[in-house]
């Protein structure tokens, strides 16, 4: 029975009745949802992404991951943050839960929110261009469209924008998900690739908001001298302007 005096979050995990368990997780969703029919794809894409992110970190996760199924965008943020504030999903790190959005058009599965609750493990650092960084290397597109081709693009239309700048939680947060987020996934992608997983894992653990010495002490170059490495290396991707700039607009952006 569904009692008056639970909390939204309490509600909401009563409302999803359903559930499925697999060895890392158990979906809960609404009988006759979408997520119920589809929770065999469901189940092999969150086992398969969790087993590729415990592998790359080289970390071990024991407790099975709880995930809760809605349709609705703003489900999520009235439970989490008591208001009506669209969300596509959103992990509760240090709790073992996810809450995601699936329905049609929106299919909140994959690596990413399962990152932020693997990698806590190691670290949450301050920087939410870190953090969102590594779950969007894992993610490696936004949009259906890979991280390095955005920013080849957003090279262009927004040439001052400074990936400096962006490890600032309130550079990042203005600069909006559609801009940060790639660039961010792109630049994490690029320090492992260029310095190693080992060494990208040393960054990650740094407790503290400047990053300037800690990307010198780790990396052994500059952060203008990694941010220049990176702009360059961005040059050598091709990308569809009219089709990323339809995709731009259609969101009303």
């Amino acid at each position: 029975m569904c009692s008056a005096n639970m909390t939204d979050e309490e509600r909401f995990e009563y409302d999803k009745t359903e559930t499925y368990t697999t060895e890392h997780y158990v979906f809960h969703y609404q009988k006759g949802s979408l997520a119920e029919k589809e929770i065999q794809t469901i189940s092999e894409t969150q086992e398969n992404a969790f087993s590729k992110i415990c592998s790359t970190l080289n970390v071990v996760y024991s407790e099975r991951i709880d995930y809760y199924f809605t349709d609705s965008l703003i489900a999520i943020g009235r439970v989490i943050w008591n208001e009506d504030l669209p969300c596509n999903g959103v992990a509760l790190c240090g709790r073992n839960k996810i809450y995601a959005v699936y329905t049609e058009n929106i299919k909140c599965i994959g690596s990413h929110e399962d990152t932020h609750l693997i990698s806590f493990l190691i670290n949450f650092p301050e920087s939410d261009f870190v953090v969102e960084g590594l779950a969007m290397s894992f993610d490696g597109l936004w949009w259906g469209v890979p991280n390095e081709t955005w920013v080849s693009y957003y090279k262009t239309t927004h040439p001052d924008i400074s990936v400096k700048a962006l490890f600032h939680n309130n550079i990042f947060a203005d600069t909006g998900c559609v801009i940060a987020y790639p660039i961010a996934g792109a630049f994490t992608k690029f320090l492992i690739d260029t310095f190693g997983m080992e060494r990208y894992l040393d960054f990650y653990k740094y407790d503290g908001c400047e990053y300037d010495e800690t990307v010198h002490s780790v990396f052994g170059v500059s952060m203008s001298e990694i941010e220049t490495l990176f702009w360059n290396s961005m040059d050598t991707i091709s990308f569809d302007a009219p089709t990323l700039e339809k995709m731009l607009k259609d969101e009303g952006l």
